[in-house]
């Protein structure tokens, strides 16, 4: 049976991880405002990274394997690529000039973080990937609810975005203690400052909403649906109106 981790203990799995990592000759230099992934990976954990198209649809953005074995790529018209046990594939897509970096810097961390638990618990991660020799990352996982990606985006999230970290930016952009509603139409000095956070840190803007979230320094997340306000404000409205017009024909009965 695999060995349960649970968030604190994968919290501090990622303080180990990150104490290693300020060590690094090239991090105690310029200072520790975020985390490389590139350097995560190839310096601290020793991996290779290279880059190819996963899948027809693009929508693989990343493999690795513990073991030597080759593989061939769904569109390489036979071009196979051989793991030999401790390389990262990503999505060439995804270090493009208009691709999302912070898709592609959880991508690597991710791949990374299967790495780390593999490294940790040997014979425990296996009774995770026992069907699967081939760890295949997929654009929107986090709707997977396998225990093994569960265990890893959250770890990645941690590395990634730790709390003194996200603070840390907070303070610098002026976002004070907490966002209350993250709005780029009606809330634009926030969400400017929200904006320029997720560049100093390297990740999405939903990833960082989600952190924020759970460590209680955002409140309303309205990314998706920047009009939510407007529609409070019309459903409020109606309702003024329709206790108005009540009021009204009470009166008239008088």
């Amino acid at each position: 049976m695999a060995r349960y981790l649970s968030r604190e203990m994968l919290g501090q799995i990622a303080e180990r991880v990150l104490c290693a990592y300020k060590k690094l000759p090239e991090v105690q230099e310029r200072g520790f405002y975020s985390v490389d992934t590139s350097l995560l990976v190839k310096e601290l954990l020793r991996l290779n990274v290279e880059y190819r198209h996963l899948s027809k649809d693009r929508l693989t953005l990343g493999m690795t394997c513990f073991e030597e074995i080759g593989i061939e790529l769904s569109e390489s018209e036979g071009e196979w690529f051989f793991f030999d046990g401790k390389t990262v594939l990503i999505e060439e897509d995804l270090r493009a000039p208009s691709a999302c970096v912070g898709r592609h810097n959880f991508t690597l961390a991710h791949e990374g973080c299967h790495h780390i638990l593999k490294m940790l618990y040997p014979n425990d991660y296996k009774a995770d990937t026992h069907a699967r020799r081939i760890l295949s990352f997929r654009q929107n996982r986090f709707s997977d609810c396998s225990l093994e990606e569960w265990k890893v985006n959250t770890l990645t999230s941690l590395i990634l975005m730790p709390e003194a970290l996200v603070r840390h930016g907070m303070f610098l952009f002026g976002l004070d203690d907490r966002i209350e509603i993250l709005n780029a139409l009606y809330r634009a000095k926030e969400y400017e400052g929200f904006c320029m956070l997720c560049k100093l840190l390297g990740v999405s803007k939903q990833a960082l909403a989600i952190r924020m979230q759970q460590l209680g320094l955002l409140g309303e997340n309205q990314l998706e649906n920047p009009y939510a306000l407007v529609y409070v404000e019309m459903e409020d409205d109606e309702f003024d109106v329709q206790n108005g017009n009540k009021s009204i024909e009470k009166m008239s009965e008088l």
